[in-house]
C-alpha cells in the first residue's frame, strides 16, 4: 500500500470513530452507500456523513424546559429542588397574561416589569403585546444561558390560566414559542383535596364562587394537554425525592446530581404558601372543613380525577 493510501486509511479509521461517537450522542442516521473498498471514496462519504450529522444538530431547535402545576400543590418544593441542580436556574411563576398581581385602582412600582407597565398604561391590543414581550424575553434569556452553558427552566404559573376563571388564550401563550423551541414540559400534581384546602386557608380561592367539584373539573381540563409520562405526583416525590428527581431530569434533559437536596435552602423562590422547613417531607395533615367533607364525597369530578391519576 502506498503512503498516500496508508494516510487515507488512517483518516478513514479516524472518521469512522468520529462518526460512531456522533451517532452515539445524536442518534443513528441513514448509512450512505460506499464504494466497497475504495478508500478515497469511502473516506469522502464518511466526511459527508459527519458533516450531515453536525449540520442536523445545528439546525435543531434550542430546548425550552417548562414546569407546570397548580397553586398549593407542592410545586415550590419541586421547583426549588430543580433550581438546586448543577448549572440549572428556574424562572419562577411566569405568566405574561396573569393579572393576579395587578391592582387596577393603585398602580404599583414595577420599574423592570414592562408587561405590567404596559397594562397600567392601557396600551391597545394589550394581550398580543404581552405575549410578544414574553416570547422575546424568553429568547434572550435562553440565548444568554447558552452563551454561558447553563440551563433555564421556566416555572409557568399555570394557575393563572384557570383562576379565577378559565381563559383559553391564557393557556395558549406558548404557541409562538413552539415554533422557535423544542419544548420539554412536565407537570406536577397533588391530591386536589389537599391543594383546595390550602387555597381556602390562604384566601386564594372563594368556596362560594369556586366549588370543590368545579375546581376538580378545571384540574382535569388543565391535565388534558399532558401525556401520562409527563405527570409527576407530589406525593411520590416526597416519598422518593432522589428517584423522582432523576426521572424529572430525564424528562427535561437536565444534569442530575444527588447533591440537590443539600442546596435546597439556598434557593429563594416565590410561591411558597407556608413551608417553613427545607426538609423534603409531608406537612401535617390539614383539617378539612365540615362543609367540604360532603363536597368531596359527592364530587363526580374528584372521583374521575382519582380514578385517572390513581389517588
Amino acid at each position: 500500500m502506498s503512503k498516500e493510501l496508508a494516510d487515507l486509511s488512517q483518516i478513514n479509521d479516524e472518521l469512522k470513530g468520529a462518526l460512531n461517537l456522533l451517532e452515539a450522542r445524536l442518534g443513528n442516521f441513514p448509512i450512505k452507500d460506499s464504494s466497497q473498498g475504495n478508500i478515497v471514496q469511502e473516506t469522502a462519504s464518511l466526511v459527508q456523513r459527519c458533516a450531515d450529522i453536525v449540520g442536523k444538530k445545528k439546525e435543531g431547535k434550542p430546548v425550552l424546559r417548562v414546569l407546570h402545576h397548580f397553586a398549593c400543590s407542592g410545586g415550590t418544593l419541586i421547583s426549588k429542588c430543580i433550581d438546586s441542580l448543577p448549572n440549572t436556574y428556574v424562572l419562577s411563576e411566569v405568566h405574561p397574561l396573569s393579572t393576579i398581581h395587578i391592582n387596577d385602582k393603585n398602580a404599583t412600582f414595577r420599574p423592570t416589569d414592562l408587561i405590567s407597565l404596559s397594562h397600567y398604561a392601557k396600551l391597545p391590543r394589550l394581550n398580543e403585546l404581552k405575549v410578544d414581550i414574553f416570547e422575546q424575553d424568553i429568547i434572550q434569556i435562553v440565548e444568554h444561558a447558552k452563551k454561558f452553558c447553563f440551563d433555564i427552566v421556566v416555572r409557568f404559573h399555570s394557575h393563572s390560566s384557570f383562576f379565577p376563571e378559565y381563559i383559553k388564550e391564557k393557556k395558549d401563550v406558548f404557541l409562538g414559542l413552539r415554533n422557535k423551541f423544542h419544548l420539554k414540559e412536565i407537570v406536577t400534581i397533588r391530591d386536589p383535596v389537599e391543594s383546595y384546602i390550602s387555597l381556602l386557608n390562604n384566601s386564594w380561592i372563594d368556596s362560594k364562587k369556586e366549588s370543590f367539584d368545579s375546581y376538580c373539573q378545571k384540574y382535569l381540563c388543565f391535565l388534558e394537554d399532558f401525556d401520562s409520562d409527563l405527570i409527576f405526583k407530589y406525593e411520590d416525590f416526597v416519598l422518593e425525592p432522589e428517584l423522582e428527581m432523576k426521572k424529572i431530569c430525564e424528562s427535561l434533559s437536565l444534569q442530575f446530581s444527588l447533591d440537590f437536596i443539600d442546596f435546597i435552602a439556598l434557593s429563594i423562590m416565590s410561591g411558597d404558601s407556608g413551608r417553613s422547613s427545607e426538609t423534603i417531607s409531608f406537612r401535617s395533615p390539614k383539617e378539612m372543613p365540615e362543609a367540604l367533607h360532603d363536597e368531596v364525597i359527592t364530587s363526580l369530578k374528584y372521583k374521575d380525577f382519582c380514578e385517572k391519576y390513581d389517588y
